[in-house]
């Protein structure tokens, strides 16, 4: 049976607290180098701009800079079906927040449909 799932627009808010210790760019650098799960950054139009180690393994890929030279659709080239980045897309533009689990299932490099769970 096909996975299905339910896109939920979720706003954030930020507190303001000055007592907060500051985040440096190299401890988010390591947060998004160092995660065990996916993480990219795309233009809207859907051209890979960065993914993590975890990501590019994912999708068989040799690197994550492997990924981004190859990737320049994400919608023909990673997503099973290619309608539901624009989907997700016009979802995070209308709400202007943040989607939260979503699970899609993407093409490998080697055209391997990924299962969801």
């Amino acid at each position: 049976m096909p996975h299905t799932e339910t896109l939920t627009p979720h706003r954030m808010s930020v507190p303001e607290n000055k007592n907060l210790p500051q985040t440096s760019e190299p401890d988010f650098r390591s947060l998004f180098e160092d995660a065990p799960v996916g993480i990219f950054h795309s233009t809207l139009e859907g051209r890979l701009l960065r993914a993590n180690p975890a990501m590019a393994a994912m999708l068989g890929y040799a690197s994550a800079e492997e990924m981004v030279t190859a990737v320049t659709d994400m919608g023909a080239q990673i997503y099973a079906e290619p309608n539901r980045r624009a989907k997700i897309v016009t979802t995070l533009l209308a709400c202007d927040g943040l989607i939260q689990e979503v699970v899609l299932p993407c093409d490998a490099k080697t055209a391997v449909s990924v299962p969801s769970t």
